[in-house]
């Protein structure tokens, strides 16, 4: 149904029951949530066993405990990362050209990936590890690139990484288009001094000055994504004016940040995204049907009360101050992880000029413009 919902309808606070405050992680078509224990719960896409590796199945409906004793998660487009208290990194998911470790294709079990670690950072194929040196390994896809930084933060985006030195300086590492330069940037670079806090998503970059003002780059598409008035190519750090910012949020066509008060702003579009897989459970067509919610192209504060908030391909989680876990979004694959998914057809015909093209229709519309309450523990 080609339609448009304005984004004020987030404002309304729902009542809902509380549980334990953690952590939520989402990209691509699935999430997962550290809850107080330390027990990581997934739903959502399962194609390449992203959320549960043990499950077959192509999707998870509701959270499934598949983790214990983490204290950080991250989610790559069609993996999933847990640091453990003991500083070990388990991987599984996606694993396609052996891009992340020497082994399969899918990374149907947890397997131990990296040792000594303090951070973890993921976004599409590629995924950060932050040492307790402070040197930091970068995979970017298709290459393993080793930075002795002194870092104390790292993020990644599409084709890049974010370092942030203990000295408060930014560098940026991997694609030149993002700083304005024709060449890949092998060596990391400084982007900005006196940074607090990185972030990343996307074709997104974030950076918290110490006056707490977020400065946003990359790419802001027609939707703002970047939270500027603009259309254009941002290579430069711009303030979009979010004031008091404590940490970014990176996504794919919105973006946000949650301020010392605890308020959430979201920018940019939830599209409704309609996803096929070729045999192997690899992504080989996307469609943006219609604009599922759109939050401007100026940040725009959207809830109070928020812990942390997650926001995957076309849908968002958030985790409020009491625990209590809300999704919406598109919902193709499962993403609420209130046991519903939308259900998709679609037929291949050809146009007047014997073009191949695709037909889809929504016949069971579940896609979350209100949010949704995630019910954990409802199974181990």
């Amino acid at each position: 149904m080609k339609r448009t919902i304005s984004a004020l309808i987030a404002l309304l606070m729902l009542a809902f029951c509380c549980a334990a405050p953690g952590e939520v992680a989402a990209s691509g078509n699935h999430a997962l949530y550290l809850d107080e224990s330390g027990a990581v719960w997934a739903w959502g896409a399962n194609h390449r066993r992203e959320s549960v590796p043990w499950s077959e199945d192509y999707m998870q409906l509701t959270p499934e405990k598949v983790f214990e004793g983490a204290r950080q998660i991250a989610c790559g487009r069609q993996f999933s990362l847990v640091l453990d208290t003991d500083g070990n990194v388990w991987l599984w998911g996606d694993n396609s050209d052996g891009r992340l470790i020497d082994a399969g294709a899918v990374i149907s079990e947890k397997t131990l990936f990296s040792q000594n670690v303090k951070q973890i950072a993921a976004d599409d194929k590629g995924c950060a590890l932050l040492f307790d040196d402070g040197s930091v390994s970068w995979f970017d896809g298709e290459n393993v690139n080793e930075y002795s930084v002194n870092a104390t933060e790292v993020a990644c985006g599409t084709d890049f990484v974010l370092m942030l030195t203990e000295g408060g300086e930014a560098l940026f590492a991997g694609n030149g288009y993002y700083v304005g330069q024709s060449e890949r940037v092998s060596e990391p670079v400084s982007i900005m001094s006196g940074i607090k806090s990185v972030a990343a998503g996307g074709q997104t970059a974030m950076l918290i000055p110490e006056d707490g003002a977020l400065c946003v780059m990359g790419a802001s598409g027609y939707e703002g994504r970047l939270g500027l008035d603009t259309a254009a190519w941002i290579s430069e750090p711009a303030p979009n004016g979010v004031q008091d910012a404590l940490r970014g949020i990176g996504g794919l066509s919105a973006n946000g940040a949650i301020t010392r008060d605890g308020t959430l702003y979201l920018w940019g579009s939830v599209y409704s995204l309609f996803s096929t897989f070729t045999e192997d459970g690899i992504p080989f067509y996307v469609s943006a049907e219609v604009t599922l919610i759109n939050y401007g192209k100026t940040p725009m504060p959207v809830y109070m009360n928020v812990k942390s908030c997650a926001i995957g391909d076309a849908f968002i989680v958030v985790e409020m101050d009491d625990g209590t876990l809300l999704s919406w979004g598109t919902n193709d694959w499962g993403q609420a992880g209130d046991g519903t998914y939308t259900v998709f057809t679609m037929s291949q015909e050809e146009d007047d000029d014997g073009e191949e093209e695709f037909d889809i229709s929504v016949s069971d519309n579940r896609q979350h413009v209100f949010p949704v309450q995630i019910i954990i523990g409802g199974t181990d």
